[in-house]
């Protein structure tokens, strides 16, 4: 006992690192058990403790250096080991070390926290807090970054500027309220990009909150608000009484790693969030709001010769562009050379009464290339997407991809113009052309469009390469249902609606070209009518065969409704043409002695070469077969156009509901050029429409007569006085 007794003392580094060991050694030397006075069977412990005191010393050497080995391994192990379970409870994690001017390590402190009101702030709408708010950013770039806390209230401020590695925080409550008097509003050089000047030439107005040559800025709160207060600016810019080009709400220049959240952003002079030069910028969870009339060049978010942005989740009403990308202005956007590229625009609403939802361009002269808009919601609004270039501008719009765009109540849905001539001075080069190619448009849906699309190139800047793929916009002006197209090169994949422009090429789901259009000729406007003089509804544009403007109850308003209400009357077309058919030509063949005793009405209860009950299966099949074909070309446009080809004959490209093929249009009528394919299908459907009403008056006629079609046929014929559909109605 005394060995071991100094064996525990003599380890103090093991017994302070493991109190519960050294708990249990003290427990274990005064345990009656362990051999202590008085104990029950003491003396059988005792001599145990006794045989382990009489080892050699040798031997307890060598387990000693086991016991060493065995922790010094165990340790290793703890050590290398990440995510497994630990022995000894893990330290607390310390902060990391930062190299100062000597070399010597020391700890990294957490950025300061200010509160405005600690420089003198005043939050009552009425003091002015420039003072406070440059001495709070002052102090922040001498701490090297730190959080300023603008707390609940209304600050009054002139323009002041951000530093490197800040946080502007805006509580929940918090207004910054830009002030009014342009006299506070410092003048600035014009952006090099735009030359001379955007509105006036020579200095420019500088913005709100400003910052140029910065890293690691942040803007973010409780939805906070900035408010630029911009009505008197507007109203003066109307009146033509500024001489020098109004600022933006928020600007930031030649900076990166930029965040933006949770913030509102309200009523700017002029553009709203100008993001100028900048890479590595994420604005997230931001509410952008401005008059949407009456506030001119209000622009949402502006990315100006800018890299890796991404714009999420935000919610924008403005009086003018929502989303514009920029990147410099004819001549000096072009030396300036600065693309606008890798782009990211999600998840975001937009309300823009004047202008377009998101915009590229017109000043694109250094390039936008790149650009992702994926579900966004365009509503209220005069234009949906928009693309706008001018000879003069030079660069290229390349590999823009529009994706799930919903529009609700535009009027010119997808917009590419290449004529948008505003230029800075006379020193543009005309022969600069823009080059405008890979744009894609999937995924759009909409209601309420008076013109689902219009791309205007043109000889010089032809539109290359634009693909749409899954559109269904409903329209509202039957005189613009068509796309109006000029100078355009492109594709369609799988179902567009309405019918798109006839010189693009037409591929089915499959991504397989098709040869020749099978899309139908929009009937003009001088198409007949089921009522003459009446005026059709709106979403009877006369791209539908048979398409007179009869829908008197509005059932096909909605566009998916109108598509599915036109392929359920084809199909119910075809089949009532196969089963008139059907009655008419056994009645023939009875008359011409190749059958007996014929009658369609109780066909089921005639003797057929084979048992009913098989008949009808094979027939259901068959029938089965037809309609689950057309189905899945419903679901999934060209999926079934797989059909054995034969050589130089080529599978026709169908729209939805006309498979097509050899085993469907085995003359290949269906191939033929627009016009005369509308003709073809108006004919299939006047056709199928009568057979429908021709059933109804064989199955009339079999009910009252108890004859088939061709024997009532010869009897009115031999007594048309008495034997026509006035005698069912008669006691005669």
């Amino acid at each position: 006992m005394g060995e071991t007794g100094v064996a525990v003392a003599s380890s103090p580094r093991a017994a302070a690192s493991s109190p519960r060991a050294a708990a249990s050694s003290a427990s274990v030397a005064s345990s009656p058990r362990a051999g202590g006075v008085g104990g029950r069977g003491g003396g059988h412990h005792h001599r145990r403790w006794g045989a382990a005191a009489s080892i050699s010393p040798s031997y307890r050497a060598v387990l000693l250096a086991l016991w060493l080995v065995g922790f010094a391994l165990v340790f290793l192990w703890q050590s290398t080991s990440v995510g497994r379970a630990r022995l000894y409870t893990r330290p607390p994690l310390l902060p990391k070390r930062a190299p100062s001017a000597q070399g010597m390590g020391q700890w990294v402190a957490a950025p300061p926290v200010y509160d405005l009101r600690e420089f003198g702030g005043v939050g009552d709408g009425r003091t002015l807090n420039t003072e406070a708010f440059v001495a709070a950013v002052a102090s922040i770039a001498e701490r090297g970054g730190g959080r300023l806390v603008v707390p609940a209230g209304r600050w009054l401020t002139a323009p002041f500027n951000l530093t490197s590695r800040m946080t502007l925080f805006l509580a929940a409550g918090a207004e910054i309220l830009g002030v009014q008097d342009e006299r506070y509003w410092p003048l600035m050089s014009p952006l090099p990009s735009y030359g001379y000047g955007r509105e006036h030439r020579g200095p420019r107005y500088g913005s709100l909150i400003h910052g140029q040559d910065l890293k690691d800025v942040t803007i973010t709160g409780q939805n906070g608000t900035i408010n630029g207060q911009g009505q008197s600016w507007w109203s003066k810019f109307r009146k033509k009484v500024l001489n020098h080009t109004r600022g933006p709400l928020v600007q930031l220049m030649r900076s990166s790693n930029i965040t933006i959240s949770n913030i509102t952003l309200r009523d700017s002079p002029f553009w709203t969030l100008h993001i100028y030069d900048c890479k590595d910028v994420t604005i997230s969870d931001t509410t952008i709001l401005a008059p949407i009339v009456g506030a001119p060049n209000t622009d949402g978010i502006d990315p100006d010769s800018c890299e890796n942005v991404v714009i999420k989740n935000c919610y924008i009403s403005v009086g003018d562009d929502g989303i514009a990308i920029k990147s410099g202005w004819d001549q000096y956007g072009i030396a300036y050379g600065r693309p606008s590229t890798n782009i990211i625009i999600h998840n975001v609403t937009i309300r823009s009464m004047v202008s377009a939802g998101v915009s590229i361009g017109s000043e694109m002269s250094g390039g936008v290339s790149n650009v992702l808009v994926e579900n966004v919601h365009i509503w209220d609004s005069r234009r949906g997407v928009r693309i706008k270039t001018a000879p003069g501008r030079g660069a290229y719009v390349s590999n823009i991809t529009y994706r799930n765009i919903t529009l609700e109540h535009i009027r010119v849905g997808i917009v590419i113009k290449t004529d948008y001539n505003e230029h800075p001075d006379e020193g543009f080069d005309p022969k600069a052309v823009p080059i405008i190619e890979n744009i894609s448009y999937s995924s759009i849906h909409g209601h309420g469009v008076r013109v689902p699309v219009r791309i205007q190139g043109s000889a010089e800047i032809p539109v290359k390469n634009v693909t749409f793929h899954d559109m269904s916009v409903g329209l509202v002006d039957r005189k613009n249902h068509v796309f109006q197209c000029s100078f355009v090169q492109g594709q369609v994949v799988g179902y567009v609606f309405p019918v798109p422009c006839k010189n693009l090429d037409l591929y089915n789901e499959r991504r397989e070209l098709g040869g020749v259009s099978a899309v139908c000729e929009p009937l003009g406007p001088d198409r007949p009518l089921w009522f003459p003089g009446s005026s059709p509804p709106p979403w009877l544009d006369g791209s539908l065969p048979g398409d007179f403007g009869f829908d008197p109850l509005g059932l096909g308003s909605d566009p998916e409704l109108l598509r599915w209400f036109a392929q359920a009357e084809l199909m119910h077309s075809r089949w009532a043409m196969l089963a008139v058919a059907g009655i008419l030509v056994p009645e023939v063949l009875e008359k011409w002695g190749f059958m007996e005793d014929y009658s369609w009405i109780d066909a089921g209860a005639r003797d057929y070469f084979a048992d009913p009950w098989t008949l009808f299966v094979s027939q259901m099949a068959l029938m089965g077969w037809a309609e689950g074909r057309r189905w899945a070309d419903y679901l999934n446009p060209g999926c079934v156009a797989v059909e054995p080809r034969l050589p130089n004959r080529k599978n026709p490209v169908p729209d939805v509901g006309y498979p097509g093929g050899l085993w469907f249009d085995w003359g290949n009528w269906g191939r033929g050029s627009p016009e005369p394919v509308m003709v073809l299908r108006t004919k299939e459907i006047k056709n199928g429409r009568l057979a429908m009403l021709a059933f109804v008056g064989f199955w009339f006629q079999a009910v009252y007569t108890g004859e088939g079609p061709i024997d009532n046929l010869l009897h009115h014929l031999a007594d048309p006085g008495h034997c026509n559909v006035f005698s069912a109605f008669t006691s005669h």
